[in-house]
């Protein structure tokens, strides 16, 4: 009798070490998902048995970028919305699935576009020119005389470079570029990026820093510039969160478009120039 008493409770231990159980269900770690179907049906999801411990990436050794969080703030969003439509038709939208699908989808076309990048090796830049360390110019003009000021400070251009237009950053440079006040681009396809601060240091790390552009957008605007070096951070943008941050997808973007070309940047005195009649 103490014999069997004694499997039994070894069994039963056996049993908790292996299954981890909730209120309604079996969980098997094992498998990754419950033994039993799921209670409430559908309503959660399309794996009956998968519950609130729906694996959506697997990551081993917790190296590979995935969806998962992308699809955890989706699920903040409501399941199902009553909309109007036209001649006052009721339609009912999926807000929390169709994020889902996006997030799913994004993680499809990034990875698809990395492979292509991988796929020979990874792209060598290392012919590109180093991004200069400052692009500060000191600058007089009639007006510095006229207020009594010996000079102020302007962005120029070095050599090789250019400086994209302030009149273009509005639409681009606070998106894939944050914190970043100045753009320059070397000539010719692929080149050179690289970006400043408001002091007109280069920027080094951060979502802000200037990336390799495989086709050059300026100037003049070069080959596939957006599907090849912009749309793959659109989708880091929907799998992270905006605005833009580092985290996996960003530093994976990164290992493909090195910032400031990988390169040190390269010193530079500071010019002056006399410009009368530049107000």
């Amino acid at each position: 009798m103490n014999h069997r008493r004694i499997l039994i409770a070894l069994f039963a231990c056996q049993m908790a070490i292996q299954f981890a159980s909730s209120a309604l269900a079996m969980y098997d770690p094992g498998l990754g998902r419950f033994c039993s179907r799921d209670p409430i049906g559908y309503k959660d999801g399309k794996n009956l048995y998968s519950n609130y411990f729906q694996t959506w990436g697997v990551d081993p050794n917790g190296t590979e970028c995935t969806s998962a969080d992308c699809i955890d703030r989706c699920k903040t969003l409501p399941e199902n919305v009553v909309v109007g439509g036209p001649g006052g038709a009721i339609g009912i939208s999926h807000p929390r699935q169709a994020c889902i699908d996006r997030c799913k989808d994004a993680e499809e076309k990034f990875n698809n576009w990395y492979n292509e990048q991988t796929k020979n090796g990874k792209p060598d830049y290392s012919s590109l020119q180093a991004c200069p360390c400052s692009i500060r110019c000191s600058k007089t003009s009639i007006c510095d005389l006229l207020s009594g000021r010996s000079a102020h400070y302007v962005p120029c251009s070095p050599p090789g470079f250019a400086l994209v237009p302030s009149v273009a950053y509005p639409l681009y440079l606070q998106k894939y570029h944050p914190g970043a006040s100045w753009d320059l681009r070397s000539e010719g396809s692929p080149a050179q990026q690289c970006t400043y601060d408001s002091d007109f240091n280069l920027i080094t790390s951060g979502p802000g820093v200037g990336t390799v552009d495989n086709s050059n957008a300026y100037p003049p605007i070069v080959g596939n510039h957006r599907p090849e070096d912009v749309t793959p951070v659109d989708w880091i943008i929907e799998l992270q969160g905006s605005p833009l941050a580092e985290g996996c997808w960003f530093n994976k973007y990164l290992d493909v478009r090195p910032a400031n070309g990988g390169k040190p940047c390269k010193k530079t005195s500071e010019k002056h120039r006399n410009t009368w009649w530049d107000m």
